[in-house]
């Protein structure tokens, strides 16, 4: 099989995922799917399919934030926005390669917007 068609086997063997974490954000939440989950789901199937993948960091910029909060204080946010590249290989031919262009963004209130905005870019 070259790459595509395994690719597309991976597909229709990954069942639909559900939201299974709740993200806090404020005063409001929404639920989305974990990175774990995703990679649980099509780890498997990539080792059975003979697929690898790898992700480089084509770019990212963190900007920060210092604003009031509903009490006057100052409280601090990081938004970073990052853009990479996912490569999937087939390994039995390792010269075929897909390479996926992906964007991710993220904000946090301590040191977690980076690694957010990376998990979004390869999780998506």
């Amino acid at each position: 099989m070259n790459l595509y068609q395994k690719i597309n086997e991976i597909k229709k063997e990954v069942a639909p995922l559900q939201k299974d974490v709740t993200v806090k954000m404020g005063k409001g939440s929404y639920g989305a799917v974990s990175h774990d989950q995703v990679l649980s789901k099509v780890n498997d199937l990539m080792i059975k399919y003979n697929v690898i993948s790898y992700v480089s960091n084509v770019s990212d910029d963190t900007e920060r934030a210092v604003y009031q909060d509903q009490y006057g204080k100052p409280r601090g946010t990081a938004f970073t926005k990052c853009k990479m590249i996912v490569t999937f290989v087939n390994a039995d031919e390792p010269g075929e390669l897909i390479h996926v262009h992906t964007i991710g963004h993220a904000e946090d209130a301590g040191d977690k917007a980076a690694g957010k905005a990376y998990t979004y870019s390869i999780k998506h």
